[in-house]
């Protein structure tokens, strides 16, 4: 890879070459405010995202701990291991010290910690991977991954907010494809009417409050979209 590279091009070609749908819209802009950290700390765009150490890493998320509840704190942990991945699958391996501890959750009904299994133990057949409680199927919570990755598509959810989400996700998409926009000028339009930062508008990670709200936003078709950058 040409050194003249930027660290966001960087970042940009790693998605790129990783993932060709939207999927991972939310976790790249948070590795973008990662790449934003980088540049202030080293005041240079020109460098490999192959030399970042992992004190650099951590200190992003010390950040991050002080100003977010431990929801986004998660989705931080699960976008910078994602960009672990990618560089050590397309650039040069390389170790963040990113603890698996940071990614696996913990049940928000029951305390348990969650496993990764196939999601025939779900479904009876499987669709890829999924985040179970410990205790399940008497606890119902799960959430699946995004296909063919082991990263979850939020946090782990009963059948009540399952079913939000889903409910939540049908408008919003239905609403933004008629439009005609991407998913992630949609996701920037949907974080503006929740008055929340960009990186938090995810609803695989919204409870059945925000995912309420989601539905209601959706139902009034206010298309006030801004398709500029």
């Amino acid at each position: 890879m040409p050194k003249k590279k930027t660290i966001f091009q960087q970042i940009k070609q790693l998605f790129a070459m990783s993932h060709k749908s939207d999927a991972y819209s939310n976790y790249r802009y948070i590795c973008m405010q990662f790449a934003e950290h980088l540049v202030k700390r080293r005041n240079t765009k020109l460098f490999l995202i192959c030399d970042v150490k992992p004190e650099e890493v951590h200190d992003f998320i010390h950040e991050v701990d002080m100003g977010h509840n431990a929801k986004i704190s998660y989705m931080y942990w699960c976008a910078l291991k994602i960009l672990e991945d990618f560089t050590c699958k397309f650039f040069r391996t390389v170790n963040w010290e990113i603890s698996e501890e940071k990614i696996l959750q913990k049940c928000p009904y029951c305390g348990s910690n969650s496993k990764l299994v196939d999601s025939k133990l779900i479904y009876g057949i499987s669709y890829g991977m999924a985040y179970v409680c410990e205790k399940y199927p008497a606890c119902d919570a799960y959430v699946g991954t995004h296909k063919g990755t082991i990263w979850p598509r939020g946090t782990l959810a009963n059948k009540e907010l399952r079913n939000y989400r889903k409910k939540a996700h049908l408008l919003f998409d239905s609403i933004w494809e008629a439009a005609g926009i991407s998913r992630t000028q949609a996701y920037k339009w949907l974080a503006k009417k929740l008055d929340i930062p960009v990186e938090s508008a995810h609803i695989g990670y919204f409870d059945l409050s925000m995912c309420q709200k989601v539905i209601n936003i959706c139902m009034k078709k206010e298309l006030d979209f801004d398709t500029g950058k």
